[in-house]
């Protein structure tokens, strides 16, 4: 037995054996013990002849570890500390780091560089311009406010932006995106990932697998509060674009089906201004309008909203109202 009130210091106080134990052994034909090598190491050891503390700043793997020495086997046991911690910055700049464990990291203010390491940890940069990486584990990151750079690791994560203009990177998983304010570039990796780009004019890219391209401000369309974003490799393959009814109120499709003979290709954005349809898909230029007003001239209360890159032939399969 040790005392570990100071674990870099452990005190031996009694040894007790460990001889409280029974095993039951095969037998042979003539009913005599046969034990298996499993059964005879079942008596484990009789106690450790001694342990080291090794702090996280000594640590290989920057975790605080135990390293025991089990006297009869002669092996060494090593035990792995990973405490979920709550991290606090200062108003500078700082360099933060979690552990393996389920982290709560906030920078406050100043320009940080905040790393979550292993565990499903939640990281806020707060105000200033910050760089943020999940790292492993499921992770809910933040940029806050100012122009941040937001990497989510390499699991499934929920990446926010917040305001500024944002840089975020899903990297492997299924990761949820959301640009916040401001003019944000999204980059899902691999994975299928869900990306909105929220207000400003935002560059989205999906990258490898399935991935969902998601319009909604939580409110009545308009383009100061969305923007007109840029879809950078959108595969009518693989991919889908969500329409909100918060937001495309003129849309009377139901919600989870596509959006049927709503939608129209058109070769001018004029012709789009004209269309009867509410989703025209300017084929030329690949420019995306909501056209509320029908065919009446303009587009009303709409826009253009979204721009697909290298003009993709697309369907009204290819968009889904939620």
């Amino acid at each position: 037995v040790y005392d570990v009130s100071n674990p870099t210091s452990p005190d031996f106080v009694q040894y007790i054996p460990n001889r409280d134990f029974t095993v039951e052994f095969d037998t042979d034909a003539d009913g005599d013990p046969d034990p298996t090598p499993e059964q005879l190491s079942a008596a484990g050891d009789l106690g450790p002849e001694g342990f080291k503390f090794i702090s996280p700043e000594d640590s290989p793997n920057r975790e605080a570890l135990l390293v025991v020495a089990n006297e009869i086997s002669g092996t060494t046991t090593v035990y792995e500390f990973s405490p979920n911690q709550d991290i606090q910055g200062t108003p500078g700049d700082d360099n933060l780091e979690g552990g393996t464990g389920d982290d709560n990291i906030n920078g406050l203010a100043g320009n940080d560089t905040l790393s979550g390491l292993g565990g499903s940890d939640t990281i806020s940069g707060s105000a200033g311009n910050d760089d943020i990486n999940g790292n492993r584990g499921d992770d809910r990151v933040s940029g806050g406010d100012g122009d941040d750079r937001v990497n989510g690791g390499l699991e499934n994560d929920t990446i926010f932006g917040g305001n500024g203009d944002d840089n975020l990177i899903g990297r492997l998983g299924n990761d949820r995106m959301l640009g916040g304010s401001g003019e944000d570039t999204l980059s899902g990796g691999q994975g299928r990932d869900r990306l909105n780009g929220g207000e400003g004019n935002d560059i989205l890219t999906g990258g490898a697998s399935i991935d969902r391209f998601i319009f909604a401000a939580n409110d009545e369309f308009s383009q100061v509060s969305l923007g007109v974003d840029e879809i950078t490799d959108f595969n009518p393959d693989l991919d889908l674009i969500l329409l909100d009814l918060t937001t495309f109120t003129e849309i009377t499709t139901t919600s989870g089906e596509d959006i049927g003979d709503e939608f129209e290709i058109v070769e001018s954005n004029g012709d789009a201004g004209n269309s009867e349809a509410i989703v025209v898909y300017n084929s030329t230029n690949g420019a995306l309008f909501y056209n509320a007003n029908g065919s009446d001239g303009g587009f009303g209360d709409g826009g253009q909203f979204a721009t697909l890159t290298g003009t993709p032939t697309i369907s009204a399969e290819d968009f889904v109202i939620r």
